[in-house]
């Protein structure tokens, strides 16, 4: 099982507590890896506050950004912005957005402590209700984009 910072117990007693997508993100992760990985619940970075980051030694770095929203409430226009479809209103923190600033501002801020080469990966994570009809058919949907980023 991976290594989880802040532990569990801790992380249960937050406020804001942790959304379910959140919740379900984290077991996932936590049971999907062996204790190389090292797993960082909304860890602090010089100002930005990601979601969850997977990180192993040699291996690289995964940026995820949660978001429990029901996607049947938003689409997204030619321009990649994400629209709130009851009033056309543009929602200005894309998550897809919200994760390349990390990744760039990780890289930019940290990468040059690093020696090796390191791949970082962005995630996105919309959690969909269960009254939805994509809910029914996909539990969970994760877009993936990988930048191999070398000194």
């Amino acid at each position: 099982m991976a290594i989880l910072y802040p532990p569990i117990e801790i992380i249960r007693k937050r406020k804001p507590e942790a959304t379910p997508g959140e919740r379900t993100l984290l077991a996932f992760l936590l049971n999907a890896y062996d204790d190389e990985y090292e797993i960082f619940f909304q860890p602090f970075l010089n100002g930005d506050l990601p979601d969850i980051i997977v990180m192993h030694k040699g291996g690289g770095v995964m940026i995820f950004e949660v978001k429990d929203w029901d996607l049947s409430n938003y689409h997204v226009n030619e321009k990649g912005n994400w629209i709130v479809n009851c009033n056309n209103s543009v929602y200005k923190n894309s998550p897809l957005n919200q994760v390349l600033k990390y990744k760039k501002n990780l890289y930019d801020l940290h990468i040059g402590m690093l020696s090796n080469v390191l791949y970082i990966s962005t995630a996105i994570q919309p959690n969909m209700h269960r009254n939805s009809a994509k809910a029914r058919n996909h539990r969970t949907s994760i877009r993936l984009s990988s930048a191999k980023i070398s000194q």
